[in-house]
């Protein structure tokens, strides 16, 4: 085989390295990498929330049920304040550890 015999190794390589040299090509404009910056921050942000109300749902499994038999019946208390407030300091939080994986 001489070197001029295409593989599909080959091809696939050649393929790849010429669209991630294009993609870095496109990614060196200013507007680009604006546009890139506000899809990241917005990823960041929803990953955020996403981790809030999972914490949320995860304190509510365990909280709700337990109020419930303390008090004998079904009823609205503090219980849905810890829930809220999981929610909105897992948010807070998962700041700080993102920030520390930049």
């Amino acid at each position: 085989m001489n070197d001029k015999t295409i593989t599909k190794s080959n091809f696939i390589n050649y393929f790849i390295y010429n669209n991630f040299k294009k993609f870095l090509d496109f990614v060196d404009y200013p507007i680009t990498k604006l546009i890139l910056s506000i899809f990241f921050k917005i990823v960041e942000i929803i990953f955020k929330i996403f981790i809030g109300i999972l914490a949320s749902a995860i304190t509510a499994m365990y909280v709700v049920p337990a109020a419930r038999v303390e008090r004998g019946y079904d009823a609205i208390g503090g219980e849905y304040t810890l829930i809220i407030a999981t929610g909105i300091l897992t948010v807070y939080l998962s700041g700080f550890v993102l920030e520390k994986l930049k």
